[in-house]
């Protein structure tokens, strides 16, 4: 099943690729005088999805199994107009029963609590910050983060709280998304410096390829499901750093 959701609106749907049949459900609405919409739809191990409801102030979790959801406002002392809990991560919240949350309005990364909604409050700069753009987690359920708004990519360490932060080789690259391989490098799209970029938490170190595109601007970066290279145009083994 493919599912989608929608920048504008309360929507949470499913694609059957198969027979082309499609089912919609009313997200519920947190926030009723803000933007409605969300951003990130991410799913955990047990299958549930997950979405960040932007400008509502929380996130949600739909179990498809019983087409349900299960709201989680940020509290009141976290929940401005100014809000937009973009991102969600809940790929590896089966570690610690945590999910990650990126806060676009003060990007601060939140930590929640599944069983009890309570929140921690991980902020990388001072505000104001630079732009905090994406999450990806490890196996340990550690939180890597782009930081958007110069040149960084970053990582909170799930057990002790540390923040660290490392810059990119090209300064002020503006990396975007980003996703980890089964090695766990992250990679990211450096969008204003026009790379793909792979960072190797065990060495500390960087490298960046060019795309054979001129004027490229990468959003986001995926490894192949494997771990290795694939064999196409836009393969890192078919380009020179």
């Amino acid at each position: 099943m493919v599912w989608y959701n929608s920048f504008t609106e309360q929507v949470l749907g499913r694609l059957d690729p198969r027979t082309g049949e499609t089912k919609e459900w009313t997200i519920p609405t947190l926030k009723p005088d803000s933007p409605k919409g969300s951003l990130a739809l991410r799913a955990d191990r047990e299958g549930n999805l997950w979405l960040g409801l932007s400008y509502q102030g929380g996130v949600a979790r739909f179990d498809p199994r019983t087409e349900t959801f299960r709201m989680y406002p940020l509290p009141a002392r976290l929940n401005r107009d100014s809000t937009q809990t973009t991102e969600v991560e809940p790929r590896h919240s089966h570690v610690d029963g945590k999910v990650w949350i990126e806060d676009s309005g003060t990007y601060s990364i939140y930590r929640m609590d599944v069983a009890s909604g309570e929140i921690e409050v991980f902020q990388p700069f001072p505000i104001p910050s630079p732009n905090i753009y994406d999450l990806a987690t490890d196996p340990e359920n550690n939180v890597f983060f782009t930081v958007f708004g110069r040149g960084d990519v970053g990582r909170v360490d799930a057990k002790t709280g540390r923040i660290q932060t490392w810059p990119t080789p090209t300064a002020d690259s503006s990396p975007r998304r980003g996703s980890l391989d089964a090695q766990g490098r992250f990679w990211v799209g450096e969008w204003k410096a026009g790379n793909i970029a792979m960072f190797d938490p065990r060495t500390e170190s960087f490298r960046e390829w060019k795309p054979p595109t001129p004027g490229s601007s990468p959003m986001t970066s995926c490894p192949t499901r494997t771990g290795r290279p694939g064999r196409g145009p836009w393969s890192p083994t078919r380009w020179r750093g």
